[in-house]
């Protein structure tokens, strides 16, 4: 019987295999221009950003000083103007999301806007069904200057291999809060092993165990 290090190891080759991302890059958005205009849809290194009501802002101070900066340009949306913003690859390929930066929308909260607590992500899964999470805004006004509160979050392996993703900005109670995003890091498809693949990998790596371990009595 192997020991149990052995089988462990298996199971981590086996899962590296079926999930590990591939070269991942980072959605900046510093090629797209700063504006205050109402935009509906970007195109931004292969992937699409679409929404009913959205901004991108950027280092020119002129725009709107009450706006987060974090010395680039990042796609934002106030609370009750902004929609869910959908994510998807522009030639329709899956694709996957590891880490981004999120903030609040306004350096301090509009009265009648107010930022959000939340950030809700929703994933629609090569092959068919979904996934959803949260990360919290702290609310902390801790980054350059003092007016940006851009957290940087990795993600856990829920949004391998989406064709699409949903992001919105969430109040504790449930309603629209503005907010706002950058970086966003992400890979290609990975290309998952058939079952068939997988199960002679892993009779291949129980054999080469068990010589060892013959060869060492």
């Amino acid at each position: 019987m192997l020991k149990q290090k052995q089988v462990l190891g298996l199971a981590a080759a086996i899962g590296l295999m079926a999930a590990a991302p591939s070269q991942a890059i980072i959605l900046t958005f510093d090629e797209v221009p700063s504006t205050e205009v109402i935009q509906t849809s970007l195109t931004s290194q292969g992937y699409h950003i679409v929404s009913d009501h959205f901004h991108t802002y950027g280092t020119v101070p002129f725009l709107n000083p009450d706006i987060v900066a974090n010395g680039g340009t990042h796609v934002g949306y106030e609370a009750g103007r902004g929609d869910p913003v959908i994510m998807t690859r522009v030639d329709g390929d899956a694709f996957s999301l590891l880490s981004l930066d999120v903030s609040e929308f306004y350096v301090n909260n509009v009265a009648d806007r107010p930022n959000a607590n939340v950030l809700e992500i929703s994933g629609v899964l090569l092959g068919g069904g979904t996934v959803s999470y949260q990360l919290a805004i702290d609310g902390l006004r801790d980054g350059p200057g003092g007016i940006a509160d851009f957290q940087h979050f990795l993600l856990p392996e829920l949004f391998i291999n989406v064709v699409s993703l949903e992001f919105i900005g969430l109040q504790w109670n449930g309603v629209m809060g503005g907010v706002a995003m950058d970086n966003l890091e992400v890979a290609d498809r990975v290309s998952v092993p058939e079952p068939t693949s997988l199960a002679l990998f892993g009779l291949g790596l129980l054999g080469a165990g068990l010589a060892r371990r013959r060869r060492t009595k």
